[in-house]
């Protein structure tokens, strides 16, 4: 109930697009489909894969007001986050078979209930869908150790191949997938297996490719720019061009990837350390001892091999993070890789005797040395901060502004935290089973701060996107208008937002972008133009005074012959 709840508590504010850039550019392959005129705009907004937007389309047939297409991508990805949490209860079922089941409900609660996946659900994004492909792949690495079927491998593929195929970036799972599957057949002597998994895995790539071309083709016929910007494949930026950006630049690297491993730490309350430890020991054991590996090590070594992997690539991504302050803790490019981590570290956290205290202790160690030197760099950055990608670290900040003060905070908790925890290891007399439980509660409270902060901030942001652009929308619909000019000045705006918020509420008006006003301008052109407040380049006889619709963003100038008869009548 809480997980379908939260998430949808503000739903009927949610009348549109409002991180403009990215939604958009989901949307806009269901716009093609659905034979919408976008492609000005479209010209002007970064790749993204084409497999989410395939879902949408689906979506805008079955509701063909935009509006409530977008309120329904927003129930879709609650359902997502309400079936990962069914895959994470059928995992712990396999591996936690020790822990009491209400126990294990509450730990897969918390896993979910994470900042991120809430507020990433709020938006037609597909990380929801991500988490969900990505937990149930999880699910099969278990199911094929224990029974070996076939069925388990195509299973497991087919939610690789919908990765990959939603993010580019989902391309590096699919591989260390086809090598880990591949690997335990072959440990099985199950060849044919082994072999099915590495074939079905080609296909998936040579598909994924495919499947780019078209949409690039045909949705971005334009070739724009921005294309690939926003993916992390073979296909956009080679393994040469990441070993080059390492060691052209090792010191950012080090920075970059030590932001996210410090914001990986606070957002999982510090338990993803046990499974990190517990995996490097079961990978010690099985290479010096050649033991067999229970299901919970084999899960355990996917889960930190895949998280490692993805952290390490986003760190390389976003190697030079001083353009922007979030990219030194951005996290949305590898969190989904937390949710299952997470949940097997709380697991532990009940299960493991004294030792878990020492993993700890690690953990808040490591932080307490990074977290001021992250802080830092972060407050040298004078860009600004994008709050839904680093949501932690971004509602810590909102919390506390003064980075000082932050710092301090923190490091007192955290010294408590650490004192606790080498007091429980060394005094075996502690052994009541209740301090896991404790260690929950505080990080479900501050979980709950975190996500009130972000959310009240990201529902401020929405309701200053649709202030912008309502007058236009609604004269743009009572005066029956189809299509009109946007002047761009990409002086004062790098990309034409409001317009593609208008354009996603008005889907079948033509917009044009113009980067100048026509040579031989009148006011007779029988045009309708949209021009941003802050434009340097208004034509000398448009004012604000003779705006048909002045907001706090955009001037309307309207010349149609349709106007020209009404003031007649």
């Amino acid at each position: 109930m809480i997980i379908v709840m939260v998430p949808l508590v503000n739903i009927r504010s949610f009348c549109g697009l409002s991180l403009l850039n990215d939604e958009f550019g989901y949307w806009a392959t269901a716009g093609y489909l659905h034979g919408f005129s976008w492609e000005d705009l479209i010209q002007l907004t970064p790749y993204y894969a084409s497999g989410y937007g395939f879902l949408l389309s689906i979506l805008l047939w079955i509701f063909p007001q935009p509006e409530l297409a977008y309120k329904a991508s927003i129930v879709l990805n609650v359902v997502f986050l309400w079936i990962s949490f069914y895959y994470l209860i059928k995992i712990g079922d396999l591996v936690f078979s020790g822990i009491k089941k209400n126990f294990r409900v509450l730990i897969a609660t918390v896993s979910i209930l994470m900042p991120q996946t809430l507020l990433y659900s709020q938006y037609s994004w597909p990380e929801p869908l991500l988490l969900l492909l990505y937990i149930s792949i999880s699910y099969s690495i278990i199911l094929l150790v224990k029974y070996r079927s076939t069925k388990y491998i195509c299973g497991g593929i087919f939610a690789c191949f919908i990765l990959t195929i939603i993010h580019p970036r989902g391309q590096f799972i699919l591989f260390l997938y086809v090598l880990m599957a591949a690997g335990l057949s072959i440990r099985h002597r199950s060849f044919v297996n082994a072999g099915l998994v590495t074939a079905l895995g080609a296909s998936s790539v040579i598909i994924g490719m495919m499947m780019k071309e078209w949409t690039l083709i045909h949705v971005w016929s334009f070739k724009s720019g921005y294309s690939g910007m926003n993916t992390i494949s073979f296909d956009s930026t080679s393994i040469g061009g990441f070993i080059n950006s390492i060691i052209s630049h090792p010191n950012l690297f080090i920075i970059s990837l030590m932001g996210k491993a410090e914001a990986s730490l606070l957002t999982t309350g510090f338990v993803i350390i046990l499974p990190i430890i517990k995996s490097i020991n079961s990978l010690k054991t099985t290479i010096l001892n050649k033991s067999k590996n229970s299901s919970l090590d084999i899960l355990m070594i996917w889960l930190v091999i895949s998280f490692t992997l993805m952290m390490v690539l986003t760190s390389i991504r976003t190697l030079f993070w001083m353009e922007r302050k979030d990219n030194l803790v951005y996290m949305r490019y590898f969190d989904f890789c937390l949710v299952p981590l997470m949940y097997i570290g709380w697991g532990l956290f009940i299960q493991m005797k004294r030792h878990k205290y020492i993993y700890l202790a690690f953990g808040l160690i490591a932080s307490l040395i990074s977290f001021p030197y992250v802080l830092q760099k972060i407050a040298e950055i004078p860009t600004g901060f994008n709050y839904i990608c680093s949501s932690y670290i971004g509602g810590l900040l909102l919390a506390i502004s003064d980075h000082n003060q932050l710092v301090q905070i923190v490091q007192i908790v955290q010294s408590f935290l650490l004192v606790a925890t080498l007091i429980l290891f060394l005094d075996q007399k502690w052994k009541t089973p209740y301090i896991p439980y404790v260690w929950m509660l505080l990080y479900a409270g501050m979980n709950g701060i975190i996500y009130f902060n972000v959310n009240n901030k990201l529902l401020e942001n929405r309701s200053a996107d649709l202030d912008r652009i309502a007058e236009v929308v609604n004269y743009i619909s009572n005066n029956s208008i189809h299509e009109l000019d946007y002047l761009l000045d990409v002086k004062t705006e790098s990309y034409p937002y409001d317009a593609k918020l208008i354009q996603f509420l008005n889907p079948e008006l033509e917009i044009n972008v113009i980067t100048e006003f026509p040579k031989y301008f009148e006011t007779k052109d029988s045009t309708v133009y949209l021009v941003n407040r802050e434009s340097r380049k208004n034509y000398p006889a448009l004012t604000s005074e003779n705006a048909d619709v002045s907001t706090k963003g955009l001037f309307l100038y309207d010349f149609t012959d349709s106007k020209a008869s009404k003031s007649k009548k």
